[in-house]
């Protein structure tokens, strides 16, 4: 739970500045990689759309997939998917092909 404490507060932080600067287009991606932590973020949007997703390995060793959209008109829609590290090759290659 705390990883995506962490992941949600950042891509608040990051849309607030982008939104705040340029009402256009935006995106932005990252990952992170290391012994104890892999994640993915990407986003992007313009005015009042944006899309993104996140995914992180969780401690019981699943990978946890959210997918999200907002807008105007329907809000805040989120999707999120668990998948077993058993079927993929790593992963690291798992979160950066989503």
């Amino acid at each position: 739970e705390k990883n995506l404490i962490v992941v949600m507060m950042i891509s608040v932080a990051i849309y607030s500045s982008c939104s705040s600067i340029n009402k256009g287009y935006y995106s932005f991606e990252y990952s992170i990689d290391t012994n104890d932590i892999v994640s993915h973020h990407s986003e992007e949007g313009h005015e009042d759309f944006a899309k993104g997703y996140y995914s992180f390995v969780q401690p019981d060793g699943r990978i946890r997939s959210v997918h999200y959209q907002v807008d105007g008109h329907k809000g805040f829609r989120v999707f999120v998917k668990y998948r077993s590290l058993t079927s993929m090759p790593s992963a690291h290659d798992y979160l950066t092909n989503l």
